[in-house]
């Protein structure tokens, strides 16, 4: 192999330095609109494309860049049954009755109606503000009454509500509202089951990722669950808990796990992806993403060491 190299630099000189790191920069990933910042250096999202941008390569280009979705609609009576039975069980001081009757006679219904049919249709049912109130309302009540192993037919009615686009964008609006908003009170959770292998919640962890999953066919939500800002009062934001269960569940025991776990991390991948090139072919649109590449080496190392530990999977080959 022979090695050219292609600049030396000598002394100290931080434009020619910042210059070279942006040309470097835009050998990754070259965009179009040549201009000069304010010392003249050459910046890595504004020059003139590269050569490899007008290669033909339909395979790549022909990969979707879609979320995968988990929408298979369970047996949602027995769903409630299974969840009910847990209520029941639960300290009596718990409002039981009222919460079965949220439960039964609004959630699962609108449910049934809304997933009734798996062909897309513009005039199914959505959720109303006064509805989602009230299942929210319903939801944080017994996220902090049951345990962790009894709260998998709960957050499975909500894998499906979030499809919803209505519920999505009503989820996004309360994201950093733990009180409020159930994706985050079930993300709390998960964040710690993941740490607490004595919890018994693998059932809660698996249908937990599948809902995460789900909920990147929200623009809006997916952009409050990778935020890396805390809400008022917290001191952990919702992408570090994200990226905290999606770590821990890459590497899970449980072969089902570590497959949700992957399509999470591929919507990840396929927002962030989809957002670049958005970006490279409208300079000027509004940045949907913030780049962070410490935060994505991160996530790389992670499945590179998910892969490398992989023996269960017939799709990962050595």
């Amino acid at each position: 192999m022979v090695e050219l190299q292609v600049h030396e630099l000598k002394g100290v000189n931080a434009p020619e330095l910042r210059s070279q790191v942006d040309l470097l920069l835009f050998q990754a990933f070259p965009c179009k609109t040549p201009q000069m910042d304010s010392e003249d250096a050459i910046t890595h999202s504004c020059l003139t494309a590269h050569p490899h941008t007008a290669l033909s390569l339909p395979a790549i280009e022909a990969l979707s860049v879609d979320p995968i979705l988990f929408a298979q609609v369970p047996v949602l009576n027995t769903v409630l049954t299974k969840l009910i039975s847990f209520i029941d069980a639960a300290p009596d001081e718990l409002s039981k009755a009222e919460l079965k009757q949220t439960l039964a006679q609004s959630m699962v219904p609108y449910l049934k109606t809304r997933f009734a049919s798996t062909k897309a249709n513009s005039s199914l049912p959505s959720a109303s503000k006064t509805s989602l109130v009230a299942w929210s309302k319903t939801t944080v009540t017994l996220v902090d009454a049951l345990p962790v192993s009894e709260l998998f037919p709960l957050v499975d009615m909500w894998r499906l509500a979030i499809l919803d686009p209505v519920v999505g964008t009503w989820c996004a609006s309360t994201i950093a509202k733990p009180d409020t908003n159930p994706i985050f009170a079930f993300l709390t959770k998960a964040a710690w089951a993941v740490n607490n292998p004595a919890s018994n919640s693998r059932n809660f962890i698996l249908t937990m990722l599948r809902l995460l999953s789900n909920a990147f066919s929200s623009s809006d939500i997916t952009r409050q669950l990778l935020s890396d800002i805390p809400a008022a009062g917290e001191h952990v934001s919702p992408r570090s808990r994200t990226t905290d269960v999606l770590i821990s569940t890459l590497l899970h025991e449980n072969a089902a796990v570590r497959t949700a776990a992957a399509s999470l991390v591929f919507n990840v991948a396929a927002y962030l992806q989809k957002g670049r090139v958005n970006k490279e072919r409208n300079p000027g649109a509004d940045e949907e993403i913030v780049e962070d590449g410490d935060w994505e080496v991160e996530l790389i190392s992670s499945v590179i060491e998910a892969l490398g530990r992989e023996t269960g999977s017939e799709e990962v080959g050595p």
